[in-house]
Order: C-alpha cells, then sequence, then structure tokens
C-alpha cells in the first residue's frame, strides 16, 4: 500500500466549491480510498500559490524530512493547487525526486515514466501561471482605476475606518474619536515646539498607538487632506489626486508640519523629553571648561530638593538653575534695539514686501492662465475622440495627463492665494514689539515659548560659568538690530570725512562684553 500525504490548498481570492479546502480534502480522500493508498498526514494551506513560502508546504517538507523512507507520494487535486509559477514547481518536483518521493495530481495525473508526458506537465503548470498573471494584471488595472477615481484601496490610516456596506462604492470614513488624536498631533507638530517623538509619545498616552517608525509616516500621508496615492502603472508615475473623503487636517496646517520636521534645515530647537521649567536652558548652555552641553539635575540640601545645572563630562561645573535662569532673564533685558535700524527696517520691509505682491500676483495669474490652456486642451482632445480622430486609450492617457497637471495648477494657486492674504505688516508690527519686551516676556512665558523664542534667537549654544553668558554668533537680523547707533550715523571723526560702518564689521553689542 503506497504512503502518501495528501495536500490542500486555496487562496484567498478562490473560495468557490470547486476550490474549498473541503471539497479537495473529500475528493483527495476518496481517491485514496479507490487506489488503496495510505494517508499519512493532510496538510491544508490557505496561501497564494505563487511561490512555496506557505506555513501549510514549509510543515509538508519538514514531516517529508523525518518520515522520507515512509513517504511516496504527495498527492494535490489539480496542478494548479500545487503551483503557479512554472520554475519554481520544476525546482520542487526535483528536490523530492532526489528524495525519492513523487508529486502528482488526482485530476490530473501524470506518468513520469513517460517522457512524453512532460510537455504536458509544462502545460499544467504553466496555464495556472498565466491564469495568476492575468488575475494580478485585472486586480492592478482595477486598483489604478479606482485610486485615481479618489477611492481608498488600502486599509484607511489612522483616524479613519474602511466602509465596506457597499461593496461596489467602497471608502473611508472618519472615524470621530481616533480622529481627534490625530488632529491633535497636526496641531502640536504645526507649533514646531516639540519633537516627532515627544509629539508620538504624548500621542500614545491619549490612544493614538503608533510605533516610532510609523508616526513620522503619519504626519507625511497627504491621506489626511483629502488626497489619495495612485500606483505608478505602465508608463504613468506614482501620484497624488483628489480623494472621495472627508479631510481630516487643513492643508496650511498639513503643509506647515512638513516645512518644520520634513524640510531641509532644521528651523528652531525642539522641547524634549527633559525640559522643565526649571531647566528651559538646558540644551542652550555649554560647560565653560569642557564645551561640552550643561544637563539638569536636582540636589537634595537642607530638608529639600533644588535645581542645578551640571556639566555630567568634567564635573566641574555645578550652578543654582533659579539663579542662572534668574542672570539669563537680566542679560535679555540688557539687549536693547536701536530705533533708526528699525525705521530702517521697515523701510526696506515695505518696499520689498510690495515687489513681493507684485511677484506673487504675477504667479497667480500665470497658473490661472495655465489652467485655463490645460482646459482647453481637453476640449479639444474631447472633440477629436468625437470625432474619431483619436484611439481610446491615447485619449485616456492624454486626459489623465492633462488632469494631473491642472491639480498641480490649482494647488499652486491655492499656494499662492494664502501667501497674498498673510498680513505681513501686521507681523512686522508685532514682532518690533516683542524685541522690544524680550526680557519680560521670556520671565512669563511658558516653557514652549521660552525654548521657541530662545531658539530662534541663539543658533549656537552660549556659554554659561556661573556669572557671565556669552556666545560667538546669534540670530543674524538681531545682529543688527543689536547694534550701536553711532556705527549707522557715520561719527565724524578728527580730520576725516564722515564714514558709514559696513553692519558686519561693528562689534556685537550685548555679547562681547558680556553681561555681568
Amino acid at each position: 500500500m503506497k504512503r502518501v500525504i495528501v495536500y490542500c490548498r486555496v487562496s484567498t481570492d478562490e473560495q468557490s466549491f470547486n476550490n474549498s479546502l473541503d471539497y479537495q480534502e473529500m475528493r483527495l480522500k476518496e481517491y485514496c480510498k479507490i487506489m488503496e493508498y495510505e494517508i499519512v498526514e493532510i496538510i491544508r494551506d490557505d496561501k497564494s500559490g505563487k511561490n512555496f513560502n506557505r506555513t501549510g508546504w514549509k510543515n509538508l517538507r519538514n514531516i517529508c524530512k523525518v518520515k522520507g523512507n515512509n513517504i511516496e507520494l504527495i498527492l494535490f487535486l489539480r496542478w494548479d493547487r500545487f503551483s503557479r509559477d512554472l520554475g519554481l514547481s520544476l525546482h520542487e518536483i526535483e528536490f523530492f525526486k532526489k528524495h525519492k518521493i513523487q508529486l502528482n495530481s488526482s485530476e490530473q495525473p501524470l506518468d513520469f515514466e513517460n517522457p512524453n508526458n512532460i510537455l504536458l506537465l509544462a502545460m499544467y503548470l504553466a496555464i495556472p501561471e498565466a491564469e495568476r498573471n492575468n488575475i494580478s494584471i485585472r486586480t492592478k488595472e482595477g486598483t489604478y482605476k479606482a485610486q485615481l477615481s479618489g477611492k481608498c484601496t488600502n486599509k484607511a490610516p489612522k483616524g479613519y475606518i474602511n466602509d465596506r456596506s457597499d461593496e461596489r462604492n467602497k471608502r473611508a470614513v472618519i472615524n470621530k474619536e481616533e480622529a481627534k488624536n490625530v488632529q491633535w498631533a497636526f496641531q502640536e507638530a504645526a507649533k514646531g515646539v516639540k519633537s516627532i517623538e515627544v509629539i508620538r509619545l504624548e500621542s500614545y498616552k491619549r490612544g493614538l498607538k503608533l510605533q516610532k517608525s510609523a508616526f513620522p509616516d503619519m504626519l507625511k500621508n497627504q491621506f489626511y487632506i483629502g488626497k489619495v496615492s495612485v500606483m505608478a502603472w505602465k508608463d504613468k508615475p506614482k501620484h497624488w489626486t483628489d480623494g472621495i473623503h472627508q479631510p481630516l487636517i487643513e492643508e496650511e496646517n498639513f503643509w506647515q508640519v512638513q516645512e518644520l520636521h520634513f524640510g531641509k534645515k532644521k528651523k528652531k530647537p525642539k522641547l524634549c523629553r527633559t525640559s522643565t521649567d526649571e531647566f528651559y536652558l538646558r540644551r542652550f548652555l555649554t560647560c565653560p571648561h569642557c564645551g561640552m552641553g550643561l544637563t539638569g539635575c536636582y540636589s537634595k540640601g537642607n530638608g529639600g530638593e533644588y535645581p542645578y545645572y551640571k556639566c555630567p563630562n568634567c564635573n566641574k561645573f555645578n550652578k543654582n538653575a533659579v539663579k542662572s535662569n534668574e542672570l539669563f532673564i537680566k542679560y535679555i533685558h540688557s539687549l536693547k534695539p536701536n530705533n533708526d535700524i528699525l525705521k530702517l527696517y521697515a523701510t526696506i520691509f515695505n518696499e520689498v514686501n510690495s515687489d513681493s505682491n507684485k511677484d506673487v500676483n504675477r504667479e497667480i495669474v500665470e497658473a490661472i492662465t495655465k489652467k485655463k490652456n490645460e482646459e482647453q486642451r481637453i476640449e479639444k482632445i474631447d472633440i477629436d475622440y468625437s470625432d474619431g480622430k483619436i484611439e481610446f486609450e491615447s485619449y485616456n492617457r492624454m486626459v489623465e495627463g492633462i488632469k494631473t497637471r491642472i491639480v498641480e495648477c490649482d494647488n499652486n494657486i491655492f499656494r499662492l492665494t494664502q501667501l497674498s492674504k498673510n498680513n505681513l505688516e501686521q507681523k512686522f508690527d508685532y514682532s518690533v514689539n516683542l524685541l522690544a519686551n524680550l526680557g519680560g516676556i521670556l520671565n512669563t512665558a511658558g516653557l514652549e515659548d521660552k525654548i521657541n523664542i530662545i531658539g530662534l534667537m541663539f543658533p549656537n549654544k552660549i556659554e554659561f560659568d556661573g556669572n557671565e553668558y556669552r556666545t560667538n554668533s546669534y540670530n543674524k537680523v538681531l545682529d543688527v538690530i543689536f547694534q550701536e547707533t553711532n556705527h549707522l550715523k557715520g561719527k565724524k571723526k578728527e580730520g576725516t570725512e564722515i564714514i558709514s560702518v559696513p553692519s558686519s564689521s561693528v562689534p556685537r553689542a550685548g555679547i562681547e562684553p558680556a553681561w555681568k
């Protein structure tokens, strides 16, 4: 009596009557009974036949290695249940042939002693592979068309759920509870104060469960502004198109997050996990002895704990954080903007702003004109298609390309329109008032605002020896605003003509000599 392993396989898209696992097992048992085969094992698989990376098939191989002498035949219903790849199938047959184990089908049996049956074997294996390729092409084509129409073809991202109540019109709908956490994460990221990891950890506590690598991907996903990613298909590249789902994030907010966290340049220091009200200078200070960054810690004494800035590298620096912070506020108070330079800035700003608005308006007109030209091209192509001058495939290809360019025009018009709406004059006045009251603002501001302001003022580290603050450079704009007025006016010296000293050659006031 021949000892056999019965193998049944079905993939998720093959759950028809003639392919179900129960049906295959029933037919194979009947066949073994007629042929008087002894069934040693029954293996069931629910994976695709495109390769042999299947749990059931791996188990089958292990059984054959252990019980190789007791197995003579591996039996399946049809050859497409064995595999849908001709090359891999032949390699697998050779592997079992070396172990003196035959592979065969109950409905398409082959006599391997007959050389002519090799042609039949190739046909039995090639047909399923061709069918699999055709199914794959049809599936990808269907997915591509669905994505072009704005449908979500994959699992909906966080903040959405897949609505499958209508099989013909599957879509992603907002999950209200989860959406609140996603919106909160984007709002925090748009502030540009906290790092992405800090926002992720806080979001995790709020219920938005995303791992470290997945959270930045969420922040980059244009799905949240109503877009759908369209896969690359044939000669058409991957791109974004308008989706049919409801946007969760405003476009201005989304693109601000991209600029702040994923741009080419790092804009400002971010709030880290160890930043606290007592140690808000921790990220900016360096040790006067070794030049390494200072850290914050608490020391016990007089019945309590007191905050200190300390150097973890050389251990030669240890100063009370409260007093150090007070000295820093006084240091900032000593920096006063030069009113003459501010007036000059205002004059230059008004001229530049006026020119900039002209340039923006010109670009808006150009974008609108380009969009109208593209729309006229579609109208002409429609007429040519109606007259039979253009084939259907060519028509589709040209229209899709034009629609992509129209969407780009719309995005450009929206971006430029937002730029033209910005009230820059009001923001300039606000900035001037901010500069005049930096010390008071820092003294009363919250932790995030303090780090934000200090990060904008000081691009490089600040050295603190316990009594004095000094730095080699700070924001180039402030570097000019805090200059001495005499240099700006070009004071006349005896025996010389009036000269004007370039701002780049003027020593920094308020930095060297340092405030004491």
